[in-house]
């Protein structure tokens, strides 16, 4: 499927795409980058993990609260 940039920089998204995975007007969208590619996910402000608000960022393209970046790390830390 292609879709062209306009003057604007603008891309439409395909009804089909939006709908599939269920993008609304108005939904705040993230755009990462990744090499030659470029992600876009729909914004969330809380934790993937936990569903917490306080403290999240992203890491490793997922939202993670304060608390579970800490722990996933220490995980880490110990399995290796």
């Amino acid at each position: 499927m292609l879709r062209r940039v306009d003057r604007q920089g603008r891309v439409v998204l395909p009804k089909n795409t939006r709908d599939k995975r269920t993008i609304e007007i108005g939904d705040e969208l993230e755009f990462f980058l990744d090499g030659n590619q470029i992600i876009l996910c729909r914004y969330t402000d809380t934790c993937l993990v936990c569903d917490s608000s306080h403290g999240v960022k992203l890491e490793n393209k997922a939202h993670l609260c304060e608390d579970c970046r800490k722990k996933l790390s220490s995980d880490e830390s110990v399995s290796a």
